[in-house]
């Protein structure tokens, strides 16, 4: 069976990216075939894929929901493609950047999919990718201690260390000049091994970034959920939160590797996670989620009786306890 596809633009709906080039690569890169195809009105489709726009979503968020055209007249039939970084459950089934393990239970896992980002933040990766630039470090990181906690207690362990490359830049999310974005890609090819502490998300730009230009990232983010069918040890190195005291001599042994590992996790982006092969990658999540909510009949109340529960409360960490526990975090 041929599933028809359709794509609503920001015409269609408030809720949908202004960023048209994030559509065009997705149908550009998933012509039809006898697997889908894509149609031309909402009413004759099997399935509606909303690329949301990015915003930090909140509780409130429902409403817009409930009143977009789109969502209340085909809520049954609409799954999501979402770059945000702070949405631990999403409103709506289907593909987000910053799923929580935590959220993740076993119903979870059938109708919400881990995905990379769906574009490239720092056009200057491309052109540092070209350049011969040896790692003189063995680690290094450059970014803002304020999104979380863990960034301090990185700072805090390494930043005397004459091993690594270590830059407290505190910064605006996506105001950085073209010369800063320079200067971040060369410090990346300058590690042999990239530092990838989550931020706001479990998730991060910067593991892809690190993979892109062939250096092996060091994942620090419990919560962060992989995306399925990658062998991550394979190229990658996973240190627990509770670890970070122990960065240094962790990769101090593994620096041998160092090399070996960012090779393959260089391979590994360019099967999995460039342009072509991440958009492809959408539609097959979406294809199979689909898949797994034919037996299920969700409506409006459905999703009224989901937004109001504890548990999609606590899993996007909305709870005042959750909120307050983060300010007591930060202030430390």
């Amino acid at each position: 069976m041929t599933i028809r596809i359709f794509v609503p633009r920001i015409t269609d709906s408030d809720l949908v990216t202004p960023d048209e080039r994030i559509i065009e690569r997705f149908l550009q890169h998933n012509p039809p075939s006898l697997q889908h195809t894509f149609c031309e009105t909402s009413r004759e489709a099997d399935l509606i894929v909303l690329f949301q726009a990015w915003s930090f979503k909140q509780l409130n968020y429902s409403k817009k929901l409930i009143n977009d055209p789109i969502f209340k007249q085909h809520c049954n039939k609409t799954l999501v493609v979402n770059y945000d970084s702070t949405v631990g459950q999403g409103f709506i089934p289907g593909c987000y950047v910053s799923l929580r393990n935590t959220s993740m239970n076993s119903n979870n896992s059938t109708i919400y999919s881990p995905i990379a980002y769906p574009k490239e933040y720092n056009e200057a990766l491309f052109e540092v990718n070209q350049q011969d630039i040896k790692p003189d470090y063995l680690f290094g990181f450059r970014g803002t201690t304020h999104s979380h906690i863990i960034r301090k207690q990185i700072f805090d362990a390494l930043e005397k260390s004459n091993k690594g490359l270590m830059v407290n830049k505190t910064q605006k999310f996506h105001t950085h000049t073209e010369e800063e974005k320079l200067i971040y890609a060369q410090e990346l090819k300058k590690c042999k091994f990239a530092l990838c502490p989550r931020g706001s998300s479990p998730n991060s730009y910067r593991l892809f970034e690190a993979m892109s230009v062939g250096r092996c990232p060091v994942i620090i983010s419990d919560e962060w959920v992989e995306m399925p069918k990658i062998k991550w040890d394979q190229f990658s190195i996973r240190i627990q939160e509770q670890d970070i005291p122990n960065i240094e001599k962790i990769l101090t042994d593994q620096e041998d590797k160092a090399n070996k590992l960012g090779l393959e996790a260089k391979k590994i982006w360019q099967q999995h996670f460039c342009e072509q092969a991440k958009y492809q990658n959408y539609l097959q999540e979406l294809l199979k989620i689909h898949k797994n909510m034919q037996s299920k009949v969700l409506t409006i109340n459905d999703y009224k009786k989901l937004w109001s529960s504890h548990d999609f409360k606590k899993n996007n960490e909305w709870l005042l306890s959750q909120k307050l526990m983060r300010k007591i975090n930060l202030l430390h």
